[in-house]
This record gives structure tokens, C-alpha cells and sequence, in this order.
């Protein structure tokens, strides 16, 4: 983790004379002492820097990959919003199981909403509403609201209501053994796979480029640590060490420090890190 006392022995060591007035730092080579940074340590964290950018080509590679294909299924089949609202259109957040394929009329109420995606959650919920129902409201024009106390269901209500609420599971969940199926003819199944291990690859070389840096005191050590936490969380802190750093780096962190730190405004997490300009539709 970078702190700021990190950061001043860090640079105090290297040489690079460094003053600080609240939490703002100027940070400026030193004439009478220049930076040296330990060579070895630097050729070592180029080395896993340069593992960590093919192992993020190639999870950008996939996710590409990935919205191709979601994009090549159905409609219903895509990841979509959840509710039909009282207006006929869709909203709400969305989510991936499939769209039924009877839409049911609009709720007559607004402000109000069916499910159109439901998830085994969402069908039990509605079983257990079924078999238990809420207060019913109407809305009038002036505004005002009246409410209806449901009267209390007969055995026979209440058996006709489980069949009908499990028939519906049966039909969804059938439904979603289609959209599963379309899922692996189109590939996803086996992209998501393959996006699953890529991400553990990735933390792989992202833990092994932190334990690295944090074997040594050169900028080139500190750069290194404020890369990995740029990943997650570029405040302003860890991007005034890039930018401080990055006049006493060498080789490929040099070059993606220089440009993470220029494209930062501009540009998204995969073109920053890559040191590209393409986001790939990613961001």
C-alpha cells in the first residue's frame, strides 16, 4: 500500500529531493545526488510487468469476445431490464435470465411493475404473495389513494393458485434451459469459462508485481506499487506518484506509467494500462 511516509523514505533514498506543504508534494531530481534505481529489481519488475499486460490483452481479448457473442442471441435470451412497467415499456435493472415468452398485459397502476425476468427468487416471492396477497390500492386523479383488505382464500383458491405458480416455474425454468443451450451453440458458456481463469491469471501477476515492488525502496519499487492500486483506485494521492516517479523509471514501466497517467482523463482502465488509445467498446 502507498502511504505518504513511504513516499517520502522512498524518494528521500533514491535521492530526489522532496518537500511537502499539506498534502500537495513537489517532487524534483537531485543535481548533487542522482537517481539510481536498482537496476536488478527494475529489469525484474519490467519482466512481471510485461506478464501482467499479455495476461489484460487477453482478458480485454475475451470480454470482447464475450459481447460479441451476447450480442449474436436473441433478444430475450440477452441480459435485459427485469419489469414491464404500467406504461408497456421495460425498465428497471437488468439481469440474465431470459425474458418469458408471453408478455402479460401492463399492471393497471402506476408507479407499479411486473416481472418479465424472473429468477427462482423472484418466482417464489410471487407464490408466496399468490398465497398471501397484499393490500390492494387504487390510485385516484385528485391524487388520494383507497385501499381493498384481500378477503382470505378457500382451500380450492388456494390449490388452483400452486398449480398455476408451479406450472409458471416449470415454463421459466424451461426457458431457461433454452437460453443455456443457445448460450454454449453461440460459445459464451466456454468464454465465460475462460474469462473466469483469465481474471485468476491476471491477479496472479497483479499480487506477484506488488510483492515485488515491495522488496525494494527505488522509485521504480514505489511506481510499481502505485500502479497496482491505480488499477482499482486512482485517487489523486497514487497518481501524484505516478506522475512524480515516472522521470526516474526505465523500460516498459516507464512507458506505461508515462501513459497511464496521460490518459487518464481521457481514457479508460484497458487503454490506459495496454498503452493503447483503443478502449475496445469496454468503457
Amino acid at each position: 500500500m502507498i502511504s505518504r511516509r513511504r513516499f517520502l523514505r522512498t524518494t528521500a533514498s533514491a535521492g530526489i529531493v522532496t518537500a511537502a506543504t499539506g498534502t500537495a508534494f513537489a517532487v524534483e531530481a537531485s543535481a548533487a545526488a542522482p537517481v539510481t534505481p536498482d537496476a536488478a529489481l527494475t529489469d525484474h519488475l519490467n519482466g512481471i510487468l510485461a506478464n501482467l499486460l499479455t495476461e489484460l490483452r487477453e482478458e480485454r481479448r475475451l470480454s470482447k469476445a464475450h459481447k460479441v457473442a451476447e450480442a449474436s442471441l436473441a433478444a430475450w435470451a440477452r441480459p435485459g431490464p427485469i419489469h414491464l412497467l404500467h406504461n408497456g415499456t421495460k425498465g428497471g435493472p437488468e439481469q440474465g435470465w431470459p425474458e418469458i415468452a408471453d408478455l402479460p398485459e401492463p399492471p393497471a397502476n402506476p408507479g407499479t411493475h411486473k416481472v418479465i425476468r424472473p429468477n427462482p427468487y423472484d418466482l417464489w416471492h410471487e407464490v408466496r404473495r399468490a398465497l398471501k396477497p397484499a393490500m390492494d390500492f387504487t390510485r385516484h386523479a385528485n391524487g388520494s389513494f383507497s385501499f381493498t383488505a384481500p378477503k382470505p382464500l378457500s382451500p380450492h383458491e388456494r390449490r388452483e393458485i400452486q398449480r398455476r405458480e408451479f406450472a409458471r416455474m416449470r415454463m421459466v425454468l424451461a426457458r431457461r434451459r433454452e437460453q443455456l443451450a443457445l448460450e454454449k451453440a453461440t460459445g459464451i458458456t466456454d468464454i465465460e469459462a475462460a474469462m473466469e481463469a483469465q481474471a485468476d491469471r491476471v491477479e496472479v501477476q497483479r499480487e506477484r508485481l506488488e510483492e515485488a515492488a515491495a522488496t525494494g525502496a527505488s522509485p521504480a519499487a514505489l511506481a510499481a506499487t502505485a500502479l497496482v492500486e491505480a488499477m482499482g483506485d486512482a485517487d489523486e494521492f497514487v497518481m501524484l506518484v505516478l506522475a512524480r516517479t515516472a522521470p526516474h523509471l526505465t523500460g516498459l514501466l516507464h512507458i506505461v506509467v508515462d501513459d497511464f497517467v496521460a490518459k487518464k482523463e481521457t481514457e479508460g482502465y484497458y487503454a490506459t494500462i495496454l498503452g493503447t488509445g483503443d478502449t475496445g467498446g469496454l468503457v
